[in-house]
């Protein structure tokens, strides 16, 4: 199954688990059981995690005019986490989308089973 990590991390790992020790005390005998206890995902932080395919490439939303060295009135539709690219000539201005935000879009899977 690929996922997002964002949604991975919801998921309980079904090859990891944790004993937790119980005592059960009948008529004075101390017995005691190690129970399994599941554990969550934790995606990328896990060793068996592979990404599908490359890094998500970040959007971009070139302004109208060309080439601009100082950021224009930002137009409604662009979000306000977008950061104004100047052109440098070689390429468009225009705002490119944070880092952050490209990489909760990238998609990944448990290792574990081999690839979906």
């Amino acid at each position: 199954m690929i996922l997002t990590e964002e949604e991975a991390v919801k998921k309980v790992c079904n090859r990891v688990a944790v004993c937790t020790e119980i005592e059960v005390s009948t008529s004075g005998n101390q017995r005691r059981f190690y129970e399994p206890m599941p554990l969550m995902c934790v995606g990328s932080d896990c060793a068996k995690w592979r990404w599908e395919g490359g890094h998500e490439s970040r959007r971009f939303i070139r302004a109208e005019s060309q080439p601009l060295f100082t950021e224009p009135v930002r137009p409604d539709f662009i979000p306000t986490s977008y950061k104004f690219v100047p052109s440098d000539c070689d390429c468009d201005s225009g705002w490119q989308e944070p880092g952050g935000e490209a990489d909760k879009r990238r998609c990944g899977y448990c290792g574990r089973g081999g690839k979906p």
